[in-house]
């Protein structure tokens, strides 16, 4: 288990497949860590990690959790890329000119 104390108030904390979920605010209690509302999944709200889903610390507190496991827990709306928004859109607009 982590020792509490290692983890300071600004670390980045990251998912087991290093997708960054947020920035420490602070510990509340001995068994959660509170994220920043800014770095939040959401942005909006402040969001709880529980200490257990700790795998280590060193700069950086990283999960054994996924981001997905980590959006999912938190009612967060998965990510879409804009990429992936710009791929959904061409394929809306080729499907449409084949209606033509």
């Amino acid at each position: 288990m982590v020792a509490a104390e290692q983890i300071k108030e600004h670390m980045d904390v990251i998912s087991s497949d290093k997708k960054n979920v947020g920035k420490v605010d602070h510990l509340e209690g001995t068994d959660k860590i509170k994220l920043t509302k800014q770095s939040s999944p959401d942005g909006q709200h402040h969001h709880f990690i529980p200490l257990s889903w700790v795998d280590h610390v060193d700069q950086h507190v990283h999960l054994s959790k996924s981001g997905a496991d980590v959006d999912l827990a938190l009612g967060a709306r998965p990510a879409i890329t804009r990429k992936h928004a710009l791929r959904q859109a061409q394929m809306r607009i080729s499907s449409d000119r084949r209606r033509i």
